[in-house]
């Protein structure tokens, strides 16, 4: 109901149709970041029209979950976004004002359990950063004592027998552990975690849904999460919105960055970023041809675990969601010439298909990835040596990259390994990154 203009009009065919829910979409966090900045406006919206701004952040609420445009919800929404307008606030993505939640389902010695996991960006080195876990959260982390008796305890003259009690604690009560902690003792969740993991005890079988939560707004914390479905207001939208005092605020940032919420609640919308950061400008003109060299290597191994992480998810079973979305991740890794030759463990007859059709048939279960055999990426070659900066797009000689050692140089039949692939020089707004192109995959299949 709260469309801009009716989209009966794309509905003269499917086709049509398709494309334009497909450009309506917020399919990437990164769209959302765009939409909600102003550098991306709504199909639907007028660059022209006076309340731009206003209708463009309005579209970024999931719609649904409001009535009509009367809804004290709504209005609600709406002075949001005031807020937004008034004091020019703006996200990005090296921001210390937001967090992603990954519900996640995994198993515990072979029990079924389910925990989140806060995740928050970190500064690297130079104009690089990372995703990184700030906090585990979940009942199977709370260590709590079955029986909270104050007579189970260490003795008062328990150093008289060299704490024998000890070895009992362990043996007979060791679910009771807590009872023997000092009170000043700070139980941590989160190291309970990394050790459950570091132990092989718990296994993260897949992320069961995904949630974006931003503070950047005064008074106020928003939720985004992705929704799937065949309207102009899909992927991924502010699914909640409340309003935060900086008191609750601040015990959230506390809870996530060891920067103290002081320290972030006086910055600026600007300088709310990772304190290492350097910057931007001067971090550009001083960088060297070694600097670019390592960014250009560490950027590829990234895509290569990007790579394997889109082919799991688009073979879960928890992909209806956004599998167009993780499908065009894939195809931007890859070379528009790339072929993917399919090694069956039960044909005689391999099969070479481009990395479109390669994603169709994983997405509709025609084939299972057993192992991805090998890769072609391309190299830093010494003729990067004579780039200028103003150079856009260069030339590089390609390799292979194995994930296991390749038994034959002929594994490719499709292309030969001398081809030539291309790396972009890009102007991100984390600074100047060489991004490979990656050629011809081979896969084993059944």
């Amino acid at each position: 109901m709260f469309a801009i203009s009716s989209i009966n009009t794309y509905a003269q065919g499917i086709s049509e149709f398709d494309v334009y829910l497909q450009t309506v979409r917020v399919g990437l966090v990164d769209e959302f970041l765009d939409r909600f900045n102003g550098k991306e406006v709504h199909p639907d919206i007028s660059i022209t029209n006076d309340e731009a701004r206003k209708k463009n952040l309005l579209m970024l609420l999931d719609l649904s979950q409001f009535s009509s445009k009367s809804d004290s919800k709504f209005k609600e929404a709406s002075e949001m976004m005031d807020v937004v307008i008034k004091n020019s606030i703006h996200v990005n993505f090296s921001d210390t004002t937001w967090a992603a939640v990954a519900h996640c389902k995994g198993t515990l010695e072979g029990k079924a359990v389910r925990f989140d996991l806060y995740l928050t960006v970190q500064h690297r080195t130079g104009n690089m950063y990372k995703w990184v876990i700030s906090k585990a959260d979940g009942d199977l982390f709370n260590i709590k004592p079955r029986n909270e008796s104050e007579k189970i305890m260490l003795h008062p003259d328990d150093h008289e027998t060299n704490f024998m009690s000890l070895r009992r604690m362990t043996s007979e009560q060791p679910f009771n552990i807590r009872n023997f902690m000092s009170k000043r003792f700070d139980y941590d969740v989160t190291s309970v975690f990394t050790y459950l993991v570091y132990s092989k005890k718990l296994k993260i079988d897949y992320v069961d849904d995904l949630e974006f939560i931003f503070t950047q707004i005064p008074g106020y914390i928003f939720h985004v999460r992705y929704f799937e479905r065949e309207k102009n207001n899909a992927g991924w939208l502010i699914s909640n919105f409340y309003k935060s005092s900086q008191e609750n605020t601040n015990a959230f940032l506390r809870m996530l960055y060891p920067q103290t919420p002081e320290d972030l609640a006086s910055a600026t919308a600007g300088e709310k970023s990772d304190v290492e950061i350097i910057d931007t400008v001067a971090d550009k003109d001083t960088l060297t041809i070694i600097d670019y060299k390592e960014m250009f290597m560490k950027r590829r191994y990234e895509k290569i675990g990007q790579l394997c992480d889109y082919v799991n998810f688009m073979q879960s079973k928890d992909t209806i969601r956004s599998q167009s979305v993780y499908q065009n991740k894939m195809i931007s890794l890859f070379a528009d010439s790339s072929k993917v030759r399919l090694l069956y463990s039960k044909k005689s007859k391999d099969c070479v298909v481009s990395v479109p059709d390669f994603c169709k048939m994983i997405i509709q279960k025609s084939i299972k990835i057993v192992e991805i055999d090998s890769l072609c990426v391309p190299n830093w070659d010494d003729k990067i040596n004579s780039l200028t900066p103003d150079i856009n797009r260069v030339e590089l000689s390609s390799s292979i990259y194995s994930f296991k050692q390749l038994k034959e140089s002929n594994n490719l039949a499709v292309s030969n390994y001398g081809q030539i692939l291309f790396a972009y020089k890009e102007e991100t707004e984390d600074g100047v990154e060489w991004i490979p192109a990656f050629g011809d995959m081979v896969v084993k299949v059944k």
